[in-house]
Parts: C-alpha cells; structure tokens; sequence
C-alpha cells in the first residue's frame, strides 16, 4: 500500500545548478514537503505542514561520488555547518544539504572563486575528458567506416546503425564541451563583478528518458524504413538494441537508488558501479549481439548456399573438353543498401589445366552507390571495394558479351593467362576473374542467368 506521508520523485542535481535545487526544496517545503533523503537522483519527501525554510545545498569537495552517506572528512564539515547555525538533513556523494529557519543566516560557503573552483574540478570529468574521449573515439570509427569500411558501412544495417550514432555521439560531445566552457566563462565573469554563479538549463529525469526513447524510435525507424529497400531482416536488431540500452539506462539508476538506500560504504559502491554492474550490462550486450549473430549467420547460410547452377549448365560452362568434376560455391558477405555475395567455381580435382572462375556481386537500388562502384572499379584499384586485385581503367569493353541489357568489359593479364571482367546494368556490378580460360557467349548467358541476375525458381 502506498505511504501517503512519503513521497519519491525523480530530480537529478547538477554541480552547475546548486542554485536551482535549492530553490526546488524550497517551494516542495512551503508545500508541506521536506526533503528527507537522496537516493542516487530519486529525492524521497515528509509529509509536513506548509513551511518557509532556507536550504542550502553545497558541494564536499572532500567528498566522493561513490559515498552513501557521510565518509571521510564529511563528519567534520557537518559539524562545522551546524555550528554556524545550519542543520544538516541528508547527503548522497559530494551533495549535502542543509536547510534553517533563519531567512538572513549567512551562506556556508561566501568564497564565490573557491565554490567556482571547486565545482569545475566535480565536472571537469564528465564535461571535459568524457567528451574529448568520446568524439576522438568517434572520429576514429566514423573515419575507418567512411574510408576503409564503406562496404561494411553499406552492407551491414548494424554498422549503418554504428556508424549514425557515433555521429551523434561527436556531435554532443562537442555540444556538451561547448556548454561548459561557456558556462565556465559566464561563471568567471559572474565571480569578478561579485555574483552569484549562472543557472545552466538542464533536462529533467523525464525529459531525458523521453529524449533516449524518441532517439530509439526515430533511429529504429529510419534504419528499418533503410532496410526494407533490400529487405534487411537484420535492421530489426536495432530496436531490439535500444530497448536493451533504454532497460539498461534504467537499471543503472535503480542500482544506483538502491546503495544509496542502503547506504553501502564507498568501497563497495565504487565496486558495484565500476566493476558489478558493467561487468553484468556487457554482458547482456554480448550476450544479445552473440545471439544476434548466431541466428543471422545461420540465417545467411539458409540463403546463401551453393549457386544454383544446374549440373548440364555447370558442365557447359567449364567446358566439355575438360576432365573432372566442378563445384560451384557461394557465400552471403552481407545485405542492406549494398548486397554483396561470393561465389566460386572450382574443380573438383587438382588437374593442371583445369579453370577456376571468381565472382563478386554487388547489387544496390541506391544510384549513389552503384556509381562509386563502377567508378572506383575504373579509376582505381581499391581493396576494400574489389576482392580481385585488378585495375579496370586499362579495360577493354567486349563488343562480344555485351547486350542492351548489361555491358562487359574485359582485361587480360598474360603473364598468368587470367582474364578479368566487370560486368553490369542499372543495379548490379559483377567482378570475375577467370583463370585458364577467356568467356564466351555461351558461358556470359550462363553468368547472367545465374549469377548476374538469378532465375527464380
């Protein structure tokens, strides 16, 4: 049954806003409710009669983030607090309040430069190397998508995904840098000319939890709406990604309220929060990508199995006057904007003059893309675009193989007798390499039918 003389609110307080909390308890306080004790951001409230009290909430510098309860140093400010005339109500990590019910008592804390120094060296962690941190880390990985992974980028909806939110991470991180730093200059400012330091807005609890949910459901959206263009059944990990993220968002701050209820000594919060509960939120994110792997690898392999290349065609297409038996393998490398597929014919044995042809196919409804494709396959020789190391800007178009519907152009290296082509139409480009033996006319309609554009069957 719920306690009507108790109540618990969600209300974080931030080192830059002291001002704005202590405003907070006081009108909860005229309302008829006291602030009894922090709980991590969860404030829990006494039912009183409608009161005008002075609060002050100050910053422990001695203090740690990680302390429940008073620790250290902490005992001995309180008590020179309460000497000057103030009453100490409750603490959680380096916030301690106070309140009196003397309007003119004199502020705990008069130094404005030491309360300004104090506070930047709290934030400094989350607000300057965090940040730093976290765009360098983010230019790193956007910057390896954007020039060594562009297949991976295009191909995989988990590294689109990637990709989009370490863009948005770098993007607050320099927001969240900015602020500070203007802050810190107002607050300089504000300290010279003798007032108090400025108010900084800040989201509710509430509003921050509504922001990380519209992000998870405008992010989900977009890249499943991306997906379906190549009917990516892989998109739908992402919202099953940031329901994770959003469960374990909260259970961060649940754990965190409940040491603090429990008011467990700093040693063994710093373990739960540092070591327990990361320990247990990777795993749960191993755990699930593991089993989202898992479960696309097999799905993959389902639709990625050999060519379906009938045997009369298969042996058409090795040719009749070579002995033994050829294979013909495939294998799915990935499918969002970009489908990329594998493929190989082989001979079965290891006769000298047997042929052996490679394929890599890259299928896109996105013009961009396609274009990039060809035009790199032309101007230059980049591995990360083309498994075949070969270079298409000496090709010669094969007026042979060629039709309306898709065109062929053909290289040829002599010193290894192996031919290269590239080969496409509006929404493929095939590489081949066929080592022995040119194509022919015979052996390109086979190609088109099977490997360029599969027949259904």
């Amino acid at each position: 049954m719920k306690n009507q003389d108790t109540l618990k609110i969600r209300h974080a307080i931030y080192y830059d806003n002291l001002e704005t909390e202590k405003k907070y308890l006081e009108e909860m306080a005229q309302k008829g409710w006291m602030i009894k004790e922090l709980n991590g951001i969860q404030h829990v409230f006494e039912k009183t009669a409608p009161v005008k009290l002075t609060f002050a909430v100050e910053l422990f510098s001695e203090g740690s983030v990680y302390d429940t309860h008073p620790a250290g140093n902490g005992a001995e400010y309180i008590d020179f607090c309460e000497k000057a005339g103030w009453h100490f109500i409750c603490s959680n990590g380096k916030i301690h309040l106070f309140y009196s019910e003397k309007e003119e008592l004199p502020p705990i804390e008069t130094d404005q430069e030491m309360k300004l120094k104090t506070i930047r060296k709290t934030m400094r962690f989350n607000n300057v190397f965090w940040p730093v941190y976290m765009m360098i880390v983010s230019m790193v990985i956007v910057g390896y998508h954007l020039t060594l992974g562009l297949n991976q980028l295009e191909s995989s909806v988990l590294s689109f995904s990637a990709v989009l939110l370490w863009f948005c991470i770098f993007f607050v991180g320099i927001y969240q840098l900015s602020a500070y730093i203007i802050w810190v200059s107002r607050a300089k400012k504000a300290v010279l000319q003798g007032m108090q330091l400025p108010k900084r807005k800040h989201l509710s609890w509430r509003g921050a939890m509504t922001v990380l949910l519209l992000a998870g459901v405008l992010h989900s959206g977009i890249v499943v709406w991306m997906g379906e263009i190549n009917r990516s059944k892989e998109a739908l990990v992402v919202p099953l990604i940031w329901v994770v993220v959003f469960a374990i968002t909260v259970c961060t701050v649940l754990t965190t309220e409940w040491a603090s209820k429990r008011k467990i000594e700093r040693t063994s919060n710093m373990l739960l929060t540092l070591v327990i509960l990361p320990v247990c939120i990777c795993g749960v994110l191993l755990g699930g990508i593991t089993a989202g792997v898992i479960y696309f690898m097999g799905h993959m392999e389902k639709e990625s199995a050999a060519i379906e290349i009938p045997e009369e065609e298969l042996n058409v297409f090795c040719g009749s006057d070579r002995d033994g038996k050829y294979c013909a393998d495939g294998s799915d490398m990935g499918s969002f904007l970009l489908d990329i597929k594998s493929y190989m014919i082989t001979a079965e044995d290891e006769s000298p003059d047997s042929c052996e042809w490679s394929f890599e196919r890259y299928t896109t409804k996105a013009p961009a893309i396609h274009n990039r494709i060809l035009r790199e396959a032309f101007e230059h020789h980049i591995p990360r675009t083309f498994s075949i190391p070969y270079d298409f800007s000496q090709a010669v178009r094969s007026e042979l193989l060629s039709t309306d519907n898709f065109s062929v152009y053909e290289s040829e290296d002599e010193e290894t007798k192996s031919y290269f082509y590239l080969i496409y139409d509006e929404d493929t480009v095939l590489t081949l390499a066929s080592y022995g033996k040119s194509l022919s006319e015979e052996q390109m309609d086979i190609i088109y039918r099977y490997i360029l554009h599969p027949q259904e069957l």
